[in-house]
């Protein structure tokens, strides 16, 4: 009898110990399941108070009551054209012609790049607010429409949406693009090609000048003024530039930059100047034929090769009415850039005394790695005793890797 009471004063012992211990496991859990579920979605959403959506203002219901009236002439303005990356804001006027203080709240906004800024929440009858929308653009479209919700008290104009217009481009844009070479030949042995520097958001600009490194050509400038081709254009304003090749120049391949400069400065003052490279061949007494030989720019490719093996391309060419003598061209007479580039022409002895020339152009094994191409091409000057082309001029591409 003794040995059960004291069996059963253990068994009430252990489980009082395991009480205390699941209790003090599952405290934490237990403090937790006391805390309100609002307080504890409020201790963890800090941040969200920032970002939440603002209340809109209580309006009064009660019948009779006065009530204010919000007046604004103008929802919409037009920014016009605007340069990517240029900020730029207009300011709504919203006035109170009611009889109770007007509350004035932002809203939500069509993206982030416009910010609605209110000069004060509460506007009190005959008295006014401002409210300031700024536009910076991060990419060029053809027409962008943003704005913001307005949030007022007037129980007939609860929501009033402001809206900002116009189209993000480029300042100034450039027609055929930044390489013209489409020549033409004009009487008395001068070469044309003309080219358009458009605006497609300044209504007026002039162009105040041009730079040239090559003394043989010049360049000239005539405003649009036809408004159907303008708007044909998709532009406010614009020109057409004509260059010209003087009869002097040397035949053959050339290309070489033009600088237009303009009135127009960025938001930095810095000046809107354009840099358009000319580029194109010259017809003259020698004829080069062969299918790496491109004639509209006078240029041989080469191509791309491995420069531990080096590449050379071999095309033919013609004197035409060649001196008597016949066409006499020594290695001294050709320079290349970059040096390393190596011309050798020889008379094509399958037609012997018909004019006819082996042009060879070759970028030797081991010669330096480099990439010489549209932007900064391979040059080959030869002079000859021709007496209609003292010298002869053509580029070279390729990227020797």
């Amino acid at each position: 009898m003794r040995w059960g009471v004291v069996l059963v004063g253990f068994v009430s012992f252990l489980a009082s110990m395991f009480g205390v211990v699941y209790f003090l496991r599952d405290g934490n859990q237990a403090t937790r399941s006391l805390v309100p579920p609002d307080l504890g979605a409020h201790v963890a959403s800090d941040d969200e108070d920032k970002t939440k959506t603002p209340e809109r203002p209580k309006i009064n219901t009660e019948k009779g009551a006065p009530q204010p009236k919000a007046v604004i002439e103008e929802t919409t303005f037009a920014f016009g054209g605007m340069q990517l990356g240029e900020e730029r804001d207009h300011t709504f006027v919203i006035r109170n012609e009611g009889q109770a203080p007007l509350a004035v709240v932002v809203g939500p906004t069509t993206c982030q790049c416009t910010v609605g800024n209110v000069s004060k929440d509460q506007v009190e009858p005959g008295e006014s607010a401002e409210v300031k929308l700024t536009w910076k653009p991060t990419a060029e479209t053809d027409e962008f429409d943003k704005g913001a919700e307005i949030w007022t008290n007037d129980p007939d104009h609860e929501t009033i949406k402001l809206n900002i217009k116009g189209i993000v481009a480029a300042r100034l844009r450039i027609y055929p693009g930044y390489t013209w070479s489409d020549m033409q030949s004009r009487e008395g042995g001068s070469t044309e090609l003309t080219g358009m520097i458009l605006s497609p958001i300044s209504e007026n600009f002039t162009i105040t000048g041009f730079e040239c490194e090559n003394p043989h050509a010049s360049a000239e400038a005539t405003k649009i003024e036809d408004a159907d081709r303008l708007k044909e254009l998709e532009v406010m304003s614009g020109y057409i530039v004509k260059v010209t090749l003087q009869p002097e120049m040397t035949f053959g391949g050339f290309s070489f930059p033009l600088t237009i400069k303009t009135d127009l400065k960025d938001a930095a003052g810095v000046p809107s100047d354009v840099k358009v490279t000319i580029r194109g061949s010259r017809s003259g007494p020698f004829r080069i034929v062969g299918p790496e030989w491109f004639a509209e720019i006078g240029t041989i490719a080469l191509g791309t090769f491995d420069a531990v093996t080096g590449r050379s391309v071999t095309v033919k060419a013609v004197a035409l009415q060649p001196p008597p003598e016949g066409l006499k061209v020594n290695e001294a007479d050709v320079v290349c850039d970059p040096k390393e580039l190596k011309v050798r022409i020889v008379p094509d002895e399958s037609k012997p005394g018909s004019g006819r020339f082996l042009l060879t152009v070759e970028y030797p094994p081991g010669a330096p790695r480099t990439v010489r191409r549209e932007e900064q091409p391979a040059r080959v000057r030869i002079r000859t005793n021709h007496p209609k082309s003292p010298e002869f001029e053509f580029m070279v591409y390729f990227a020797a890797n």
